[in-house]
């Protein structure tokens, strides 16, 4: 069976339309990537990882793997704004039917989170510090994956999303609080355990949680009720 090739006008049309498309997607790499260079040039101020950053980086690099790496992950998405913004809002929803208390809780909880959502991403956009996962990573990773923007290390989101938290729920329920710290620390820890963060990102992320947190008592009416249990 002979098979007809293609008339040499069809062959060439062909190959245009292969080329427009590539050249757009190359086009599109390009515009991404300009866009991405003019936003780390805003940034104002650069902070290197101080010498325990680096020696607690090297330490987990070298002694971990796809497992450590795969239980890791997975831990830390309990701190993820995505799905402690889910579980507040819910919270935030049930809370309408409950007393005063439960309204003003849910209240706090919410105020608190958004602002400890927003602060970071602020920060973030005038620091410039590299993230670990892409300087004391050699070769053979060892299971460790990359974390969003490579020059956002600073601070650690989830570190000030933990902070929040931990602080309003301690405030909230003095009895369970060292319940909550123990949490909190070992979620905040993943960061580091994941090379998404030097151990001062998430220091300071928890310490700015709190410190959000505490603000935001005055916003969300929590210190004229009482909400302690």
């Amino acid at each position: 069976m002979v098979v007809a090739s293609k008339h040499p006008g069809q062959r060439l049309a062909a190959l245009a339309s292969r080329n427009a498309r590539a050249c757009g997607a190359s086009s599109q790499v390009r515009v991404s990537r300009a866009r991405h260079q003019r936003r780390e040039t805003m940034k104002l101020l650069l902070i290197p990882p101080t010498p325990i950053d680096r020696a607690i980086a090297t330490s987990a690099a070298r002694h971990t793997n796809p497992v450590v790496q795969d239980i890791a992950r997975s831990m830390t998405w309990a701190a993820d704004a995505r799905v402690l913004g889910t579980l507040a809002a819910v919270g935030w929803i049930m809370s309408r039917g409950g007393d005063r208390r439960q309204r003003l809780v849910a209240n706090h909880v919410a105020v608190s989170l958004t602002a400890a959502v927003m602060l970071p991403k602020i920060i973030k956009r005038g620091i410039d510090r590299t993230r670990p996962d892409r300087v004391v990573v050699g070769e053979g990773r060892r299971g460790v994956g990359t974390s969003g923007q490579p020059h956002d290390s600073f601070p650690s989101g989830h570190g000030v999303h933990i902070g929040a938290i931990v602080s309003a729920l301690s405030w909230t329920y003095p009895k369970k609080t060292a319940v909550f710290l123990a949490i909190g620390g070992a979620l905040a820890a993943t960061r580091v355990a994941v090379l998404a963060h030097w151990t001062t990102d998430v220091v300071l992320g928890l310490t700015l949680g709190a410190a959000v947190e505490r603000a935001a008592r005055r916003v969300s009416g929590a210190r004229r009720g009482s909400t302690r249990a």
